[in-house]
């Protein structure tokens, strides 16, 4: 399957620190990026990114959406219809006894399984120079 080389991708954990920085690389290299975050609304939290888009000039590129890594289906509408997905969300637990760290994996991990579409199985570093 050839790599994605236009189009839309989703990136979860968008607001992170390797979230942020693969957002703005996919803008500056043409794509619509649909970043997923906890909650759009916080200006606190999505402020750098909405910056980093208008600085690229792809303000109108940038679509934010509400995602809870830990609520299955709750990724559906980000993912639906795009080209590719880059997974930097994490989820991160305090620790605990050894027993409990052994869990099912989260949903997101579980919804690639529902596609019906063919899915990328290779990754290609992203273009340089950005």
């Amino acid at each position: 399957m050839p790599a994605v080389a236009s189009g839309v991708v989703a990136v979860t954990g968008a607001n992170g620190f390797i979230g942020s920085h693969v957002v703005k690389q996919l803008l500056g290299a043409g794509y619509t990026v649909r970043a997923i975050v906890r909650d759009k609304d916080s200006e606190e939290k999505t402020a750098h990114l909405t910056k980093a888009a208008e600085d690229e000039g792809a303000a109108d590129r940038l679509v934010l959406f509400s995602g809870d890594l830990m609520k299955a289906g709750d990724y559906d509408e980000a993912f639906a219809g795009a080209d590719a997905v880059v997974h930097t969300a994490a989820f991160v637990v305090r620790p605990t006894p050894f027993g409990s760290i052994h869990r099912p994996p989260p949903p997101l991990l579980r919804a690639g399984h529902r596609r019906e579409e063919p899915r990328a199985r290779h990754r290609q570093p992203l273009p340089q120079g950005h």
